[in-house]
């Protein structure tokens, strides 16, 4: 029985019959039970119909070898082997007239389907509630609905249920269930991914845990218990996988609208139910019903803010009402928008383009965030966006801006209407690189946007221009300019000062002036630099120009700060900006006496208290005694220091005493150990009488009281009095004042008789300072019309000193240079005609820094040095000069002449132009060997060379020049320069194995223009040697190379003297004479073999050992001849080991056996016997008739054989074999090679 297996078919005939099956024996002896679901199709469910001893063929079904009993079925499809084919039946189907065959009240009861179908239904099918047999009503021959709910392919039943819970469900497989509908099911079990719901027995789906709830859940067990029910929405469904995500947000469950469920269904303007899935810096991901998702950009994310950084307000698993502004079926790309305004979305491109670069209008202030402000334009109602740092040109001013920004919002809101701001300027679009429209308040930029917008094609080198700073990295900043335009200051160019890292320079945002260093037309990429010393307004205009800018960028300052001041006081009447604080500082009067009491005292810099516990900032070096902490002085209040939120005062005593008489305040404010008397601050100080002393364009002494980020403050003294003055320079760039010491005395000229304050002339004076004491410094007449040069004037300058590339001349106080290059329309000036002292005619063509870092403090011409031409076609005022004048415009083959400016020996520079140098590598200099060795000798710093321009070199370089002409090919037969590459060596022959070795036979020599040669072994000398011959030449820096053959990637070269006629490698000789006192010869020098045409039989000739294997040796002969050794042929005597007889790269002399003209192949033998007989024949008579084995040098040397003579002998060495033995020793190898070919 244990051979027995499910599958078998049995001949079995009927034994016993029994009311539910039949009991059947089969091979000869063996029982088995046939039950009653597995009777033949012909006599379904009625065993009284077989007869007993019938003969019937049956199935096993299983065996249980311990009970010894088996399982049978006599079912057709099984006993023939063929499927059950379930047609025109499907899961789901209602079959409403069933009618029942057969009924085991106990198990199941079998029902007529029809079309040749049997429904099976099991007691767990029959009834909803629970009982232990099937009852009357449903009897043998009664019709009754039941429902399809699987298929046994085993028994070949369709099983089916008459439960009446089944029959009125709504769904029974997959592909019954839709896409946003809603179902019930029970939580099964929790998992990490989520949670399974039961929807019905056969159909279970996945609550993923982003779906759970509108809230994620902390503890999601706890909230949806194990076998609770829940109501749920379809998400996706895939029949085929089986696989259903459902969804059980109540959000989403029980939502009025129609769900999104196909991009066919999306409808412009319409607002769909979705989930959020994954939040990003761009925006956000939102997932609906049927795999539907689509992309919110950041800029649709709220219609009343900006939102910066999604991340921060959104998070996956939140459900949004999502507008769809398009919609692309073919590539379903769905655009989604959470900005429900009136305003149509008619595409997403529409409103972005409403505004543009350059718009002014009025903006409705929606939010206020610490980032900036959120704006909508009041005709377009597009988003805007409005950077704190773009309220002001001034940091220190954006801060408190902001605060009045959000105080005048409220009170808007309180009295129910918007609050708009005017003139908001529109930067551009794409600025921030999102949707929102940037805006700005800068006044810099107001002013310059009123000009038409420059373009890319509208840069020009050393042009000045007002940006910002969009993007602070590691290298540099990126400016941004109006028009969309962007340029990058490089680290280098960012201050005077060296920074390794750009961090901390500048920050985002900020105003800058920036100068255009470079542009690049093919790529639209400029650079910028940020220096204040190459920004100075005095490198461009005159005085009067540079005056009246400063004073209108200082205006500026003032205005914008005398607004926030009045705005403080507004907004803070009901009581309380984080501003309280700045609006107490506002009610200061600049001019006015208070007194204070010395909190701090660290080096120059003193602190105070006012009253109300405001703090004050002064510096003891104008003080007129010692100040100690605890004391309480007069001071005279200067100015507001908004940013550190304290009061800028002077202990001048000067000016102390002048401001007690304006301010009345008497000593009484001064007694008393107590807290300090209030002083009459907020007293409307009185008319200014003093005016007529600051009179624009006078000069005056000053002394520098305190210095602030954009002017200083400092103190004049006149007949009247000594009276507080602001103090401005020409720093170059804004907030980058240069330091002065508080105390020292600078020479100054009057700008304004006063400032605005309170709406009024009523500050303090303007006055131009310069950046040295007066004792350092002339009067500012001196440089009057010398500040006033810029690129293109025409000059008169007078030669200083004549140099062999340059002329160095001075104009006035400027002094510059004319190169070598900028004096001839063509070519380069020797300038030997030239004198110091001659007037010279020039044009500007640029600036450049002076090299001294001793000047880099100092204003005016003394920082930078004038770049000069005097070419003829170029001082006609008529034609248009820039500074690419500078640089030489170079390209491939061209010929151009200029200076040797640095030798080297590997090279030499070449200055072309003032800016463009070249390199001239030393193979290129000359094609004579005497001058490439020592280029000192043959060319001086100075000299005037005419070039060829090859190709871009290498980096700090513009080109690569050559002395040769261009580029060139040596021919067959010519003299060529070369340098010996002594790192890398090319390998020729057989490639090394365990069995074999190899060397190189090839020295590669680095040849002008980039080529490379070849020199062969046996091309190095006329006479081979034995001692490494390639590392001797490679210890020469140059070659002087015979030109063999040029082939398409290959040239060939000889270094023997008979074609050169320079011996680089000596012949060896190990003395004068013989052994026997002759006179030794000079060795005669080895042919040349080309190819194996130069070989014929019998030949001697010498070559090195290239490679060692297991058949033999193989001997170098010539640059394409190779010889081999066999075996046999390697020696006369017997060895054991003949791999260590001639090592690789040994010189030995062979004899040539055979030629092989039409294949190319040599045979050799370096047989004493064979290469020297006479030789050979006194080694047999010196050894009494024996030819021993020789050293391994011994057949190296020359034909005279005296070397043979000189060897030692060897005991264990075999005596020479005849020719005839040789044969017969031959005959024996070829027929063990042909034995052991056949037992292979």
């Amino acid at each position: 029985m244990s051979s027995l297996l499910p599958g078998f078919v049995v001949n079995a005939s009927v034994k016993e019959v029994a009311s539910n099956g039949l009991v059947m024996s089969f091979l000869g002896g063996l029982e088995g039970v046939v039950n009653i679901r597995h009777l033949s199709a012909d006599r379904p469910f009625s065993p009284q119909s077989y007869q007993l001893k019938r003969k019937l063929k049956a199935c096993l079904l299983w065996v249980d070898v311990l009970a010894k009993a088996v399982g049978l079925s006599l079912s057709g499809h099984l006993v023939n082997r063929q499927p059950v084919q379930f047609q025109d039946v499907e899961i789901g189907d209602i079959y409403s007239d069933a009618s029942i065959v057969y009924v085991d009240p106990s198990h199941f009861l079998v029902a007529d389907l029809g079309s040749g179908h049997v429904g099976f239904s099991p007691l767990s099918l029959v009834y909803d509630e629970r009982k232990d047999s099937i009852g009357k009503p449903l009897s043998k021959g009664t019709r009754h609905t039941c429902r399809v709910v699987q298929f046994n392919l085993l028994d070949g039943f369709v099983i089916v249920s008459f439960k009446p819970s089944i029959i009125e469900r709504p769904f029974m497989k997959f592909s019954d269930l839709r896409v946003g509908g809603v179902v019930k099911g029970t939580v099964e079990r929790h998992g990490d991914f989520g949670m399974i719901v039961s929807v019905t027995e056969m159909i279970r789906g996945l609550v993923p845990s982003i779906h759970l709830a509108d809230v994620p859940l902390k503890n999601p067990r706890k909230r949806l218990k194990e076998q609770t029910e829940v109501k749920c929405r379809v998400l996706t469904v895939e029949p085929e996988p089986r696989r259903l995500l459902l969804t059980s947000k109540k959000s989403l469950v029980k939502m009025d609208g129609k769900p999104l469920c196909s991009y066919e269904a999306a409808q412009l303007g319409s607002t769909y139910a979705g989930v959020i899935t994954s939040v990003h810096t761009y925006g956000c991901i939102v997932h609906f019903f049927g795999g539907v998702r689509g992309k919110i950009s950041r800029g649709e994310l709220s219609s009343t803010q900006v939102i910066f950084d999604p991340r921060a307000t959104f998070s996956p698993g939140q459900v949004v009402q999502c507008k769809v502004i398009s919609c692309d079926v073919a590539a379903k790309r769905l655009v989604l928008s959470l900005r429900h305004e009136e305003v149509p979305h008619q595409s997403e491109g529409t409103r972005r383009r409403q505004l543009k670069a350059g718009d002014t209008g009025d903006f409705e202030v929606t939010g206020v965030e610490p980032s900036g402000v959120n704006l909508r334009h009041c005709l377009s109602k597009e988003m805007a966006f409005l950077p704190t740092l773009h309220l002001s040109d001034y940091a220190e001013l954006c801060p408190l801006l902001l605060g009045v920004y959000q105080k005048k919002l409220e009170i808007s809101a309180k009295k129910g209407h918007p609050f708009v701001v005017s003139k908001g300027l529109v930067v551009a679009c794409k600025a921030l690189g999102f949707r929102p429209t940037l805006v700005t308040m800068k006044r810099t930029l107001v002013e310059k946007l009123k000009e038409p917008c420059l373009s890319f094609s509208d840069l020009e080198v050393g042009q000045v221009l007002t940006g910002f700073v969009r993007k602070v990295v590691a290298y540099g900043c990126f400016v941004e300019f109006p028009g969309n335009l962007c340029g990058l200051a490089p680290v280098k160019h960012l201050t005077d000062k060296f920074v390794s890292d750009s961090s901390g320079v500048y920050q985002e945002m900020q105003t800058v002036l920036a100068k255009v260093l470079e542009v690049d037309g093919t790529k639209e990429r400029f650079l910028l630099t940020l220096r204040p010393s190459d920004l100075k307004l005095s490198l461009r205009h005159s005085p009067e120009q540079v005056r009246e800018k400063l004073v209108m960028l200082f205006e500026y300052y003032l205005q914008e700060r005398d607004t926030l001041l009045s705005s403080l006081l507004e907004t803070d009447s009901s009581g309380g900006v984080e501003g309280s604080l700045a609006s107490s500082l506002a009610c200061f009067q600049p001019g006015h006496c208070l007194v204070g009491e010395v909190l701090s005292k660290q080096g120059d810099k003193v602190v105070l208290e006012l009253e109300d516990g405001i703090k004050a900032t002064a510096n003891s070096s104008t003080a007129g005694e010692e100040v100690t902490v605890g004391s309480r002085l007069k001071c005279c209040m200067l100015d507001l220091d908004l940013q550190a939120s304290c009061v800028v005062v002077s202990l001048n005593p000067k000016l102390a005493a002048m401001a007690t008489d304006a301010a009345a305040v008497t000593d009484d404010s001064l007694s008393g150990s107590g807290r300090m008397q209030k002083t009459p601050k907020r007293k409307k100080r009185p008319s200014r009488t003093h005016t007529a002393l600051f009179t624009p364009g006078s000069s005056l002494t000053a002394t520098v009281e305190y210095n602030m980020p954009h002017y200083l403050l400092c103190s004049s003294s006149t007949v009247a009095g000594t009276f507080p003055v602001y103090g401005i320079c020409d720093s170059g760039q804004m907030g980058s004042l240069p330091t002065m010491r508080p105390g020292s005395m600078v020479n100054a000229t009057v700008l304004r008789h006063g400032s605005i304050l309170r709406g009024a002339m009523d500050g303090h004076p303007i006055v131009e300072v310069t950046a040295a004491t007066i004792s350092s410094t002339a009067s500012a007449s001196k440089y009057q019309g010398q500040f006033d040069l810029k690129i293109g004037d025409i000059i008169t300058a007078v030669v200083q000193s004549v140099q062999r590339t340059q002329l160095n001349v001075k104009c006035g106080l400027w002094k510059g240079r004319v190169h070598g290059s900028m004096v001839l329309d063509e070519g380069f000036s020797t300038l030997e005609g030239f004198s110091v002292g001659e007037v010279v005619k020039a044009r500007v063509v640029g600036f450049r820094k002076k090299p001294s870092k001793s000047q880099s403090s100092k204003l005016g011409p003394a920082c930078d040095l004038l770049e000069l031409t005097m070419r003829p076609s170029l001082l006609d005022p008529a034609v248009a000069i820039s500074s690419k004048d500078m640089c030489a415009d170079l390209s491939v083959g061209q010929e151009v002449s200029g200076a040797i400016a640095k030798i080297q020996e590997s090279g030499m520079v070449v200055q072309l132009s003032p800016s463009t140098r070249g390199w001239v590598p030393c193979l290129l200099a000359s094609q004579d060997i005497e001058v490439v060795k020592d280029l000192f000798s043959h060319f001086t710093e100075g000299d005037v060379v005419k070039c060829t321009v090859m190709k871009q070199f290498r980096k700090g370089l513009d080109a690569s020049l050559s002395l040769i002409g261009q580029y060139h090919q040596p021919k067959p037969g010519s003299f060529v320069v070369g340098s010996p590459l002594t790192k890398h060596h090319q390998q020729h022959g057989r490639p090394e194995t365990k069995s074999s070795k190899s060397s190189a036979v090839v020295l590669l020599v680095s040849l002008p223009f980039g080529q490379t040669g070849r020199v062969d072994i046996t091309d190095l000398s006329d006479v081979f040697v034995d001692d490494n011959p390639i590392k001797g030449v490679q210890d020469f820096s140059f070659l002087k190379c015979y030109v063999l053959a040029v082939g398409k990637d290959r040239i060939d070269l000889s270094l023997r003297k008979s074609r050169t006629g320079v011996e680089l490698i000596p012949a060896s000789q190990d003395g004068d004479t013989t052994s026997d006192g002759a006179a030794k010869l000079e060795p005669a020098p080895d042919p040349e073999i080309a190819s194996v045409g130069d070989l014929h039989p019998g030949q001697v000739v010498r070559g090195y050992v290239k490679a060692v294997t297991d058949q033999g040796s193989y001997v170098h002969l010539g640059r394409n001849v190779d010889g081999r050794v066999k075996i046999t042929y390697l020696t006369d005597g017997f060895v054991k080991d003949f791999k260590s007889l001639h090592p690789v790269g040994k010189l030995v002399k062979a004899k040539v056996l055979k030629v092989d003209y039409a294949s190319r192949k040599v045979e050799l033998s370096l047989r004493l016997s064979h290469v020297d007989p006479e030789a050979a024949k006194k080694l047999r008579k010196k050894s009494g008739g024996r030819l021993l084995l020789l050293p391994q040098a011994s057949n190296s040397c020359t034909s005279d054989g005296e070397s043979l003579e000189s060897s030692s002998e060897d005991e264990d060495a075999e005596p020479m074999r005849s020719e005839s033995e040789e044969e017969e020793e031959e005959e024996r190898e070829k027929e063990t090679v042909k034995v052991e070919k056949r037992v292979k």
